[in-house]
């Protein structure tokens, strides 16, 4: 799925070279629509979680755009170019922050798994104490 995206968007990109700037960006964001309802209807990760974040990106990858298009055209002022600057940083900072506690909860199940006292030293100091009690 991500790969087809990728490809997707790397082909208007080569193809659609000649075209204005503004129609590439319509096209590229009717595809991340079309990209966005499979995404969430086909569900292609067998993890919730992946499909839940995969959606995130599509979703901050289409708001970014949007709001670029609009940043770009010339008809608004210094005022609204700022919203809309403020928006696609605030997006893009919240799936960041969204990425980063995933990843962080991942690493932790990694290190519990591979390696429990190590996970136990430094991830959760009370785990070691937690186990002896369930022995």
């Amino acid at each position: 799925v991500i790969l087809y995206r990728k490809l997707a968007v790397a082909a208007l990109v080569a193809f659609l070279q000649a075209m204005n700037k503004s129609v590439q960006g319509l096209i590229a964001l009717a595809m991340m629509l079309i990209f966005y309802h499979f995404q969430s209807t086909v569900k292609p990760f067998t993890t919730p979680g992946l499909n839940a974040m995969e959606v995130r990106s599509i979703l901050t990858a289409t708001i970014t755009l949007y709001c670029g298009l609009l940043y770009v055209t010339e008809s608004l002022n210094s005022a609204s170019k700022v919203v809309l600057m403020l928006i696609i940083i605030a997006w893009n900072l919240y799936f960041l922050i969204y990425w980063l506690l995933h990843v962080f909860v991942a690493v932790r199940f990694m290190v519990r798994a591979k390696n429990p006292e190590l996970y136990g030293r430094f991830c959760f100091p009370t785990f070691l104490a937690h186990k002896d009690k369930e022995l």
